[in-house]
């Protein structure tokens, strides 16, 4: 089988492609970097590695796999080489995606959002090499989770309002069309007025509690 495969031709794209990624380390602010798919050797990251993660491009290229592989909070390590093996299968100019975490050098926590593509293929069209591009989205997720977390303080208030002050006020309107308005000296009365009574403190109670909770809540 004939392969159109010009070595020159190929050596200058590889080199072109470095020069464009020397630009990109000098102007944005995302882990650019270029993964060896078969050794999974880092052959260059931006310099932004180390505002995000902590590390310097050095360190990264001198760690073993089983450090890499520490770097990863591990429910999403499995996750991400899954990611890795879709997108070394991925056709010219697709790109796969995935939300993950992992710990910076100062042990810290963060999520990032990775998009992988092809970088280079072999004379026989397979991929060896993948271009990734790792932005911090920590700020954005603790966002959500804010978010999240309002949401459902909301919804326990509203509970409280639809069903906590329904028995009481239920109660308040049942004792109401009792009286008898026509013969307000009716002894019977006297004990309606008492249970209302007794309603209406009860109702305040649960307004009260409401408010409570509604107040702790704004302070978290």
């Amino acid at each position: 089988m004939r392969l159109d495969f010009d070595p020159a031709r190929k050596y200058q794209e590889i080199l072109n492609h470095y020069q464009l990624l020397d630009k990109i380390n000098q102007h944005v602010s995302l882990i650019v970097y270029i993964l060896d798919v078969h050794t999974l050797d880092v052959h260059f990251t931006t310099q932004e590695i180390q505002n995000i993660l902590g590390y310097e491009h050095q360190e990264i290229q001198e760690m073993d796999i089983k450090a890499i592989r520490n770097l990863f909070f591990p429910q999403d390590l499995h996750k991400f080489i899954q990611h890795l093996n879709t997108a070394k299968e991925l056709p010219d100019n697709e790109v796969a995606k995935i939300d993950y975490r992992m710990y910076r050098k100062d042990g810290k926590l963060i999520w990032l959002q990775n998009k992988t593509l092809v970088f280079e293929r072999d004379a026989l069209g397979k991929s060896v090499k993948l271009l990734g591009i790792a932005e911090d989205i920590t700020e954005r997720i603790e966002f959500i989770e804010t978010l999240q977390e309002r949401n459902k303080q909301l919804e326990e208030i509203a509970w409280l309002n639809a069903h906590e002050i329904r028995r009481p006020v239920a109660s308040i309107l049942g004792l109401m069309s009792l009286l008898d308005k026509e013969n307000l000296a009716n002894p019977q009365n006297q004990e309606i007025i008492a249970l209302l009574e007794k309603m209406v403190k009860e109702l305040d109670i649960v307004i009260g509690n409401i408010s409570v909770t509604a107040s702790l809540h704004r302070k978290k």
